[in-house]
């Protein structure tokens, strides 16, 4: 049997329309590959409200001989919860959830969803025939511009099978981040990550600050210009071939597209604390490796990760493997599907009423 006829059978599923396609690609691809294109279909209807721009992706979930289960998933930067659809939904899954928000009496129903990312999922010519309607970033903005914007996602970006683990060399450091203007506390870590990443003996450093606009460019510290701005398929390659990477909490202390494009790809990640609840932890010395951002202990990680390749190794194993538990986009729905049901999360016999997620990562950053 596989794995899709045993989530399947018979399923139908309707989504809210307009949806965004780069944000909700996981959600896409779960539907494409535990459901299939041909029993999805995208509405207006039956929701209780407008998606609030890029960050709803609703979901009525119709199975033989079952209730309908109602799914919402939020994939917003800020950790705030939106009043309706938490009375909407049956399980209301969310990127960047910070417990402290979660209003009392809903715990069981709201789970971390864990870090999100854009990939090439549906095609155009399925999107049309399942009536899918795109979302743009802001409010208001044009359905031109939108659809414009999701056939791009599908052009540029690489499919999620193209996320291969490879053991990262011994003598190379690739990366490139975009120079935040709003934020630009986001900056100084990896302007210091870059800075002695280039000064490591025996490794030559790629990458830098790549800014798109005027703007963005003004933010580049001195020398730490990238020679370009990447295509998304280079930037895979150079990034499989690195000895390390490094992650920053984002805008709002949100878990940005890196992380996990970098679990996906099974890196040796350097990494600040993380302060959003994740569906597992994350743990130092065994899925990633924490510094404070200072860059004696970033020069201190690098090195270990350089000089120690069973460490290395480890680390990269470790990160693809949490992927793979709790990332997989069939893993993704089989379990928002069960805790819908009223089970747990992992499929452990719990009692009925609790939520498994907050109480395995409340808050709780990667120990070190």
């Amino acid at each position: 049997m596989t794995a899709r006829s045993r989530l399947d059978g018979g399923i139908r599923v309707l989504v809210q329309r307009p949806m965004n396609y780069a944000y909700h690609a996981f959600e896409l691809e779960a539907l494409r590959r535990a459901v299939g294109v041909a029993r999805v279909r995208f509405s207006e209807r039956g929701f209780p409200e407008p998606p609030r721009g890029r960050d709803g992706c609703a979901m009525i979930v119709s199975r033989p001989g079952r209730p309908d289960r109602r799914l919402y998933v939020s994939t917003a930067d800020p950790p705030d919860l939106y009043p309706a659809w938490l009375d909407w939904a049956d399980v209301y899954a969310k990127v960047n959830l910070d417990p402290a928000r979660v209003p009392s009496g809903c715990r069981a129903r709201v789970v971390p969803l864990g870090p999100a990312f854009g990939f090439r999922t549906w095609s155009p010519p399925q999107l049309l025939r399942s009536r899918f309607a795109p979302r743009g970033l802001a409010e208001g903005g044009s359905r031109w511009r939108a659809w414009r914007g999701t056939v791009r996602t599908w052009r540029d970006r690489v499919p999620l099978s193209a996320y291969v683990p490879e053991p990262g060399r011994d003598d190379e450091c690739f990366f490139v981040a975009t120079p935040w203007v709003k934020h630009t506390e986001v900056n100084a870590p990896r302007a210091t990550f870059m800075r002695v990443a280039a000064s490591l003996p025996g490794v030559r450093f790629t990458g830098g600050f790549a800014p798109s606009s005027p703007a963005e460019a003004a933010e580049v510290p001195p020398g730490l210009l990238a020679p370009r701005r990447y295509r998304h398929r280079d930037w895979i390659a150079a990034t499989q071939r690195s000895l390390a990477v490094f992650n920053t909490p984002a805008v709002h202390d949100c878990l940005g597209w890196k992380l996990g494009e970098f679990l996906a790809l099974g890196k040796a990640i350097v990494s600040l604390p993380l302060t959003r609840a994740l569906p597992a932890p994350l743990r130092h010395g065994e899925h990633l490796h924490v510094v404070d951002g200072s860059e004696d202990e970033i020069r201190a990680a690098l090195e270990r990760l350089r000089d120690d390749r069973d460490y290395r190794r480890y680390l990269e194993r470790g990160a693809r493997a949490w992927f793979d538990a709790h990332l997989a986009p069939e893993r993704m729905w089989a379990r928002l599907l069960r805790i819908a049901d009223g089970g747990a999360a992992d499929g452990a016999d719990r009692p009925a009423g609790r939520s498994e997620e907050l109480d395995v990562a409340e808050g709780e950053a990667p120990r070190r």
